[in-house]
């Protein structure tokens, strides 16, 4: 029992410091609070081998408790090779990184794979080549003198890392347009709201001299700061000169205990919820629609009580239920928390003008927004499951800001509702959530007929 003791721990600390690292890509290994614990664990599974030497009675437990250590920790490696993780080169090294400059980007001049669900489609992945300026796509030459440039910009549902580069958004609107004059660019980031955007086009964009600029705005944009992935949340991280410019981000890193990232600790817990209250009870659209319509005084114990504390996207779902409510209705936190964004297009649009650069914006809709169809699977995170939620107050202030600046509004919702009634195929990947290849068409050819009228 002793030699045990000692030889588990011995050999358990060898494999884990010096065979795991030489086995697996670096993007698969285990973070080092995670090494420290796992040697911990090691060593206390041989610690008590040996000092259980003298007491029998205690061997069987002892050893299923060592069984257990050991079977969590293989599972938790086996795991991890088989992991398939996006936003990672072939040979384990990031694609994107934290930046003081931009917050988060692509690293320039890398490739990496994203997978998607067999749910999704049938081409199983997409290669993204990143450039020389860190964008999905071949190398940008100088502008020519006769060239016309037009931007798309936005977060994930243009970066489309997981639809294959010709079928994305802009190399579908290029084919449409077939006029060897017009260059049409697309830079999209997962998580970007117009902060980031603005802080972007003022570093970078610019310098790619665009004609026109065509923001995708998304409405996790305007999500309170608690919930992240907003312009909310991305203040409080922004150093600012005194026109209102972001100078750099100091991101902050939330401290995370070691066990919480573990992949066998995130199934295990999984596997609790499910077994504990099943799968997740969707709103119907009748309770939808009592949120959508009470009263602000009541709206916080209603959504107390219609969603679940245990749903895991349940502060993401408020956000959503709030900003789709009329804005005359909206409460203070919501108002303060969507005017934070405004003032940005607002500093984007004076700045575009005095570049000369015409600003056209667009509001991106959910497929919980177009049909009860889109995103069959990944609605369900957000207990949205056959109901159609309204695109609501948050385009209401959108349009209003467009009229007031005469910025152009592309009405995307009213496009792709009208192309879903048609019922050939969704326009949304089912657990992803983005638009699939039709989609992509879709938005391009809405783009293409915009530019016609407009002559471009």
């Amino acid at each position: 029992m002793a030699s045990l003791g000692v030889t588990d721990a011995l050999l358990g600390i060898l494999c884990n410091e010096w065979v795991v690292p030489r086995l697996f890509r670096p993007d698969h290994q285990l973070e080092p609070a995670q090494r420290i614990l796992v040697d911990a664990m090691l060593v206390g599974v041989g610690a008590t081998l040996y000092l259980a030497r003298h007491h029998a009675r205690y061997v069987n437990v002892i050893l299923a408790g060592h069984t257990l250590v050991y079977g969590l920790t293989t599972s938790e490696l086996v795991l991890r090779r088989l992991e398939i993780r996006s936003h990672f080169t072939s040979d384990g090294r990031p694609a994107i990184r934290v930046s003081e400059t931009f917050h988060h980007d692509f690293v320039p001049n890398r490739t990496f794979t994203t997978y998607i669900s067999p749910l999704d489609g049938d081409w199983g992945s997409s290669e993204n080549k990143i450039n020389g300026l860190g964008i999905r796509g071949p190398e940008i030459p100088p502008k020519r003198r006769d060239e016309f440039r037009v931007l798309l910009l936005g977060d994930s549902f243009i970066e489309a890392d997981e639809i294959p580069y010709p079928l994305t958004v802009g190399q579908e609107l290029t084919r449409l347009l077939r006029n060897p004059r017009v260059r049409v660019l697309q830079y999209g980031m997962f998580g970007w709201s117009p902060l980031l955007e603005l802080n972007w086009i003022v570093k970078r964009g610019l310098v790619l001299e665009p004609d026109v600029i065509v923001l995708f705005l998304c409405i996790n944009d305007f999500y309170r700061a608690s919930s992240g992935w907003s312009d909310a949340s991305y203040t409080r991280e922004a150093i600012f000169d005194t026109r209102g410019l972001p100078i750099e981000f100091k991101v902050v890193n939330t401290t995370r205990r070691p066990w919480n990232d573990l992949l066998i600790v995130e199934r295990l817990r999984a596997l609790f919820r499910f077994w504990r209250q099943g799968p997740p009870r969707s709103l119907t659209q009748g309770e939808l629609d009592k949120l959508l319509q009470i009263d602000a005084s009541r709206l916080d114990v209603e959504l107390e009580h219609s969603i679940p504390r245990e749903l895991e996207t349940r502060s993401l779902l408020i956000d959503i239920i709030k900003l789709a409510r009329p804005a005359t209705s909206w409460d203070e936190e919501t108002l303060q928390t969507v005017g934070i964004t405004i003032r940005y297009l607002d500093i984007m649009e004076r700045i575009l003008r005095e570049q000369r650069v015409r600003l056209i914006i667009t509001l991106i809709p959910d497929g919980w927004n177009v049909s009860p169809r889109d995103n069959l699977e990944g609605r369900k995170r957000y207990a949205l499951s056959g109901v159609i939620v309204p695109m609501g107050g948050i385009e209401e202030i959108i349009r209003r800001f467009c009229r007031n600046k005469g910025v152009e509004y592309v009405d995307l919702h009213a496009i792709l509702t009208a192309e879903e009634a048609k019922g050939d195929q969704p326009l949304y990947l089912s657990v992803d959530g983005h638009w699939n290849p039709r989609g992509h068409q879709v938005v391009a050819k809405a783009l293409y007929d915009l530019f016609s009228k407009r002559r471009l």
